[in-house]
């Protein structure tokens, strides 16, 4: 029997948001992935999705992302979610949504998994979508989401399943394919993209991870018996969290299980997963004379202008620019992966758990910072052995320890961290506090810090 929508329960959705985006290089880097960005309607991705859970189908959203990432968690409006699990370890989705299952108190809950970096523009369909689903929860291990592809893709994984109605049983999951076995399978008709969201009931999954990997569970449940759930914050720092294997939901339970339903989801979705996709979705900069292009600056003050150019995409973004035939766009991230000077590339602007801080300015033997904390972001207690630091207060106020000396400073106001003085630097206002760091020294690298405490459990 079906459910009928006066007796379903509301719904926990799960936002994963640790993902790195690498294949948005130059925009999306380790520092500040796809989600974080203000790609589409000027808005985070991650905050779109949190919005697309405001109907009445839903239980406020948990996040699940990386402690890399709370400065730009902490931007978002608190109203729109209703927790924040933060890793110190990114694990893959596997364990993410797992340890979540075991923290959720009630394990009686469905639950749906969402990435935060979707593109979905019809809020009433994909509540249809759900409520749909739900119908048929009861029926199925897992229910996950195909999406009717509109091309030949080989940046999607695939799903056939079995039958015409909106949730059917799937019969195979695919990896990604080779370009020509994608135009086969779009050819056919018979397959759906891969869109990476799953419902399920909290209490099946365990059941169910029990049984594909006892191992992989017990290590989970010790680690969530380890952990506090009841802050609005909770923070996996376990050993054995550390020690886990990385691997991706899809390997761990899908291709390992039996009795999945798919839903066909047929309006518009977009993982909005390269520029490509990017560029369906986004106004481009100035083009003169220019065929099938993409020319887009996400820099302030720096402009683009394309002329004469032909299937071409140009970035700007963090101070790099990205010139690239369309035609090479799905190999951005293999490129980047296998070129080291692509990777070692400096980015001024370095995001940390208690905010950021930009390079201005670096010579041999002096560097000038500007550090922005934000409210009630903390650095660690540290010294440095190779270098002195000069801190001037731009903006807020700063609360400061000096060996055993605590102090604030205001506006214009300074103070000179000696070699191997223990400090702290914190902001307890509700506002951002801003200061220029000037370092001085034979030695201006991060490593050399020494922690003595950190609230975020940094070595």
């Amino acid at each position: 029997m079906l459910k009928t929508l006066s007796d379903m329960e509301k719904i926990i959705p799960l936002i994963l948001a640790g993902g790195s985006g690498t294949r948005l290089w130059p925009l999306s880097q380790v520092n500040k992935p796809k989600q974080y960005q203000l790609i589409i309607n000027n808005q985070m991705l991650l905050t779109q999705t949190l919005s697309r859970c405001k109907s009445e189908v839903f239980e406020k959203p948990i996040i699940s992302t990386n402690i890399k990432h709370k400065p730009f968690i902490d931007e978002i409006d608190s109203q729109l979610y209703e927790k924040v699990i933060y890793e110190n370890d990114g694990k893959n989705t596997a364990a993410s949504i797992l340890i979540s299952c075991l923290l959720n108190k009630n394990q009686d809950a469905y639950m749906l998994v969402m990435p935060s970096d979707h593109y979905i523009p019809n809020s009433d369909y994909f509540d249809f979508a759900v409520k749909s689903s739900m119908k048929f929860i009861d029926h199925f291990n897992v229910i996950t989401f195909g999406i009717t592809p509109k091309y030949a893709s080989d940046q999607y994984g695939y799903i056939q399943s079995s039958g015409e109605s909106l949730v059917s049983s799937v019969t195979n999951f695919f990896e990604k394919p080779n370009k020509l076995k994608a135009e086969e399978m779009f050819n056919s008709g018979n397959y759906l993209w891969n869109s990476g969201m799953f419902l399920f009931q909290v209490s099946k999954l365990l059941e169910i991870i029990k049984k594909v990997d006892v191992g992989l569970f017990d290590k989970l449940y010790r680690i969530s018996s380890q952990t506090n759930y009841n802050a609005r914050e909770t923070h996996i720092i376990s050993e054995l969290w550390t020690n886990l294997n990385n691997i991706s939901f899809d390997t761990a339970i899908m291709e390992k299980i039996e009795n999945i339903g798919c839903f066909k989801y047929e309006k518009h979705w977009s993982d909005l997963g390269d520029w490509k996709s990017i560029a369906e979705h986004s106004s481009s900069d100035l083009l003169i004379e220019s065929e099938n292009s993409f020319v887009k600056s996400y820099d302030n003050n720096h402009e683009v202008i394309g002329i004469g150019l032909r299937d071409i995409v140009c970035v700007v973004a963090n101070q790099k620019t990205l010139c690239i035939e369309k035609s090479k766009l799905s190999d951005i991230k293999n490129i980047i992966s296998n070129i080291d000077t692509l990777q070692t590339m400096e980015t001024k602007k370095i995001y940390k758990p208690w905010g950021w801080y930009e390079s201005l300015l670096k010579y041999p033997g002096y560097q000038i910072k500007i550090l922005h904390v934000d409210p009630n972001g903390k650095l660690s207690l540290q010294s440095h052995r190779r270098r002195t630091e000069h801190w001037i207060v731009l903006e807020g106020t700063a609360q400061i320890q000096k060996n055993n000396k605590i102090f604030s400073l205001s506006i214009n106001e300074s103070t000179c961290i000696d070699k191997n003085d223990k400090h702290m630097l914190w902001n307890d206002q509700s506002t951002p506090l801003k200061l220029i760091e000037i370092q001085i020294g034979d030695y201006l690298e991060e490593d050399d810090i020494i922690r003595f405490d950190d609230i975020y459990d940094r070595v």
